[in-house]
């Protein structure tokens, strides 16, 4: 398995969506705030944070992304609420449990996308696109667009 770690990761995803047109921020936190949203994984937490989140505005779409350095899958589902799109990305991964991942992801709508030792990043499954409250989307998309204001003033 290819060992790099997850900034690398990010940085390079962040890079190749940029250039398709989405608008992408590293470390987007989202504070949680009980009269728009809460469930139960979000038990005892303050806020979320992801390490990229992106908007598509082909599709007004908020993907989020959640590096790892393998393809284990310890806590995504804290962050579906709060996005229309949801992937982990890690190093390309052909471990033995590899399948059982694969088919847990596929169950859950979470897509995969992995960097190949040549560098390339691929994505190995789809995630499955789902519609967030309207109270929440407007809020993830207002912390979007205002990080994504404040680093295009630091440029």
């Amino acid at each position: 398995m290819l060992t790099i770690t997850e900034s690398v990761l990010v940085r390079e995803l962040a890079l190749k969506w940029s250039k398709v047109g989405l608008q992408v921020v590293k470390e987007l936190v989202v504070p949680i705030i009980d009269n728009i949203y809460y469930d139960n994984y979000l038990e005892g937490r303050d806020s979320i944070r992801i390490d990229l989140a992106a908007y598509d505005p082909h599709n007004d779409k908020i993907i989020f992304v959640e590096a790892e350095n393998g393809l284990y899958l310890p806590h995504p589902q804290i962050y579906l609420p709060f996005c229309n799109e949801l992937y982990v990305l890690c190093p390309e991964d052909l471990s033995s449990f590899r399948n059982e991942q694969m088919e847990w992801s596929r169950d859950e709508g979470i897509g995969i996308i992995e960097m190949t030792e040549d560098g390339e990043i691929t994505t190995s499954l789809s995630a499955s696109s789902r519609k967030i409250y309207p109270s929440v989307e407007a809020y993830v998309k207002a912390r979007l667009f205002k990080k994504i204001e404040k680093e295009r003033k630091k440029k």
